[in-house]
């Protein structure tokens, strides 16, 4: 303890020391449970002692010439923390105890007053609802450690703990952000660090398609953070083709593509793929397609075992390329080892001359 302190603990009984320095000592902290044991007394009355302990040293202090100083502001992992906690109360300063990051600070209630509306606002952002770029946080988080001028110390182990809690997202943000134009999810994954534990780049795929509200599609596989340049995706083809056979109902292969080009780009090798091997669509006479009438029946696959028996059970046999094309873009997170694992010890299919089809 700090020897201006000690000499203030001199006048206190044996008893009321041991329990000052067992919860404010920078070397050894008990909790209440703890030392109550100890004395065979209960908690309550040993919190008790403490906040009658800290009155009558409080009182000393005011009539004493002792002089007494206390960091404008302090956390939970400094050496003195307890200790200069304990100097707030016993010199009845005005400080107030706040979480940030839980990480608990100890600042002066008019410091604290002036960064309130901002830490209300971090607080949201930290809830990820909607998802917050890391990039948004770590802003907020500087201007309010600006504005309640923490120690450089608090400050470097508040944005550490900010940079652990990256997620993957956070790792694609900041690929797209510091590039500054659109890439394509490859590309994107080829640049990042290993720490974002994301595997391979059919999930840096899946992650973009699910954040709507931080990535703009432009094209297939190409991708842009949401802003005023880049506002709104590309329509998937798919999507497309749905819109219009509801709107006209069935139509050939070469209207559907007519109209598909005004709204972006694609081929008709892509329309036809998708209204011959997609399960909403079907073949309603030669060569006019429309929407399956009981799309309610078809299989909801959610594996690749669902999904290729679904697929294999539709077609005689189908091309592995066409397979693989299927299998990424309704299981995007699917690492592709994982087909040729279950294509390989399948007893039910098999592959030849780069086609897949049922054993007979």
């Amino acid at each position: 303890m700090d020897n201006n302190l000690n000499q203030i603990l001199s006048g206190l009984s044996q008893r009321e020391v041991d329990i000052i320095k067992s919860r404010y000592s920078k070397n050894v902290y008990e909790t209440l449970e703890s030392i109550s044991k100890r004395y065979s007394l209960s908690r309550e009355r040993i919190r008790q002692i403490e906040s009658n302990t800290i009155k009558k040293l409080s009182d000393k202090i005011s009539k004493s010439s002792t002089s007494i100083s206390v960091p404008p502001c302090f956390y939970n992992q400094d050496v003195n923390y307890r200790l200069n906690t304990l100097l707030v109360k016993l010199l009845r300063l005005d400080y107030k105890e706040f979480k940030l990051l839980e990480v608990t600070i100890v600042l002066q209630k008019k410091s604290y007053l002036e960064i309130l509306d901002k830490l209300k606002e971090f607080n949201i952002l930290s809830k990820n609802i909607p998802y917050t770029p890391n990039k948004q946080k770590l802003a907020k988080l500087i201007e309010i450690m600006e504005l309640a001028r923490l120690p450089e110390n608090i400050s470097r182990y508040l944005i550490s703990i900010l940079e652990k809690r990256k997620r993957k997202t956070d790792y694609i943000v900041e690929i797209l952000d510091k590039a500054g134009y659109p890439m394509h999810f490859n590309e994107i994954y080829k640049l990042l660090p290993k720490e974002a534990e994301i595997t391979c780049s059919r999930n840096v795929l899946a992650i973009m398609q699910r954040k709507t509200n931080i990535f703009v599609r432009l094209n297939n596989g190409l991708y842009a953070l949401k802003g005023d340049t880049y506002s709104e995706s590309v329509p998937f083809v798919k999507d497309l083709i749905v819109k219009y056979l509801k709107k006209t109902g069935n139509d050939t292969a070469n209207n559907i593509y007519n109209y598909i080009i005004t709204k972006r780009q694609t081929t008709y090798n892509s329309i036809l793929f998708y209204l011959t091997l997609n399960e909403e669509f079907e073949e309603k006479k030669r060569g006019v397609f429309g929407l399956r009438e009981s799309p309610s029946n078809t299989i909801k696959a959610t594996n690749i075992k669902d999904l290729v028996n679904s697929i294999v059970i539709r077609h005689d046999q189908l091309p592995t390329n066409k397979l693989m094309e299927i299998i990424q873009r309704e299981l995007p997170e699917t690492d592709m080892s994982e087909l040729y694992k279950y294509l390989s010890n399948s007893k039910d299919i098999e592959i030849a001359n780069n086609f897949i089809k049922r054993r007979k």
